[in-house]
């Protein structure tokens, strides 16, 4: 089976353009990420080493940490100012932050893990690691269907022409302030 690569898709490829784009991007390679932790927890000897495992924990580490705050720091605001009564979005930014609180915390206490991994080592609890791994996988992509189905029409629904240059732009800000600190 050929490797899955979460760096396939270019996350700033619509930063120019729609940044919505950008943000269902990062919907893909989170998608990549259940993958890989999937396959990893079902056999994680086999995976020791692998590039893959590299990406999966500079992904859970930096890039979902990034997505997160796209949405929670630039594309809930936005949001906040353009919904409408009839939209319910104070339900759809509650149910985006738990679902966000929930990855963080999971993804943060898988790194160390996988990092066991990556360098050859034992895991601590291999039980664990695979029903955090498998809890994380799900989690995700629930929270993706969610999103896909409601937070992604609902910013191209209510979003106008000049919200989409300052999303953009905080984006790009925000990937060049992650990029100088790694």
């Amino acid at each position: 089976m050929p490797a899955l690569n979460l760096q396939v898709t270019k996350p700033t490829q619509h930063l120019d353009g729609d940044p919505v784009d950008c943000l269902v991007d990062e919907h893909y390679r989170q998608q990549a990420l259940c993958h890989i932790l999937e396959r990893v927890a079902r056999n994680p000897r086999h995976s020791a080493g692998s590039s893959e495992l590299n990406d999966a924990w500079r992904y859970l580490g930096n890039d979902l940490l990034t997505h997160i705050a796209d949405e929670e720091d630039d594309l809930l605001p936005l949001l906040c100012h353009r919904c409408q009564v009839g939209d319910a979005f104070g339900e759809v930014a509650a149910a985006l932050r738990d679902n966000h609180a929930g990855e963080r915390s999971l993804g943060d206490a898988m790194l160390p893990e996988l990092q066991r991994l990556i360098d050859g080592r034992a895991l601590a609890n291999p039980v664990r690691f695979f029903g955090s791994a498998m809890r994380l996988s799900r989690m995700i992509r629930r929270h993706l269907v969610w999103e896909n189905a409601v937070l992604v029409p609902l910013a191209r629904r209510r979003l106008k022409a000049p919200d989409l240059p300052y999303l953009a732009e905080k984006m790009a800000i925000r990937r060049k302030s992650v990029g100088a600190r790694a």
